[in-house]
């Protein structure tokens, strides 16, 4: 079975890769379009060609043309603040679920929209979501995604506006080939259902029903262990315990390699 996968995956590469000789808005980009960064968006997208074409196209497409002044930007060092651990607003988990899915934590209640722009947050949720895409298990098994509503107010919800979700959907869902497996919402409140709905508007269906809104920890430990969580969801573990510190450093260590896709754009 093994074999037969990975044979899979050298056909769907090689097309991938006739793709790419076609299209001129691959021009110049062969430090970023390697084997191991295509075979992500092969895997990602099931094999499936024309869903792992569309993915990509759109991946770079965003960055050459819709959205480049933004991804000029795109830098770790641009971001500094939001690498702070001792508040920390985001993370993945050190441990994986029983599945072996990776498990990423959202506290949008504990972000500074002054020391962190709606941009800057944007951007450092990508960096997480790009470094986590290096790794075959999750391009393979998805991501579990919990966000946690506790202490979210008017001057979060304040920064959200139709543009800004419309960008950040197209990044996110439509050029990441990254399978969200399950979104999880606690400590819901009034505030959340007020902008829950225009997020909505940019999901797919079958995105859309993979939200649950839990009414309690103890739902949410029904569906990822709480064993592998930190305290302020409800687990045994410390921040220290329960995040994994070394993707913050990996993609602080990568800001020249950051400075040079900058300059393809």
């Amino acid at each position: 079975m093994e074999n037969e996968l990975r044979t899979k995956e050298l056909k769907v590469l090689g097309q991938l890769k006739k793709y790419i000789q076609t299209d001129s808005l691959f021009q110049d980009l062969d430090d970023l379009l390697t084997d191991d960064f295509l075979l992500a968006f092969v895997r990602g997208r099931k094999y499936d060609i024309d869903k792992a074409t569309k993915t990509l196209h759109t991946f770079i497409k965003l960055r050459r043309v819709d959205y480049r002044d933004w991804f000029q930007r795109f830098l770790p060092s641009y971001i500094k603040h939001g690498f702070d651990t001792q508040i920390r607003v985001q993370g993945v988990l050190k441990q994986r679920d029983p599945i072996g899915r990776f498990v990423g934590i959202d506290r949008l209640g504990l972000w500074d929209p002054v020391r962190v722009t709606p941009e800057q947050g944007g951007m450092l949720l990508l960096m997480y979501g790009l470094d986590a895409l290096k790794f075959e298990q999750l391009q393979r098994e998805g991501v579990v995604i919990i966000v946690d509503c506790l202490h979210i107010s008017l001057k979060h919800a304040k920064c959200l506006n139709l543009s800004l979700l419309r960008m950040l959907a197209g990044i996110y869902i439509d050029s990441l080939p990254v399978k969200y497996k399950e979104i999880h919402l606690v400590n819901h409140s009034v505030i959340v259902d007020l902008f829950l709905p225009m997020i909505k508007m940019f999901m797919s269906k079958k995105l859309r029903q993979r939200i649950v809104i839990h009414s309690s920890l103890e739902s949410l430990h029904e569906a990822v262990p709480k064993d592998i969580l930190p305290e302020s969801l409800g687990g045994p573990l410390s921040d220290e315990d329960a995040f994994d510190s070394k993707f913050e450093q990996r993609i602080v260590d990568s800001e020249e390699h950051y400075i040079q896709l900058a300059r393809k754009w």
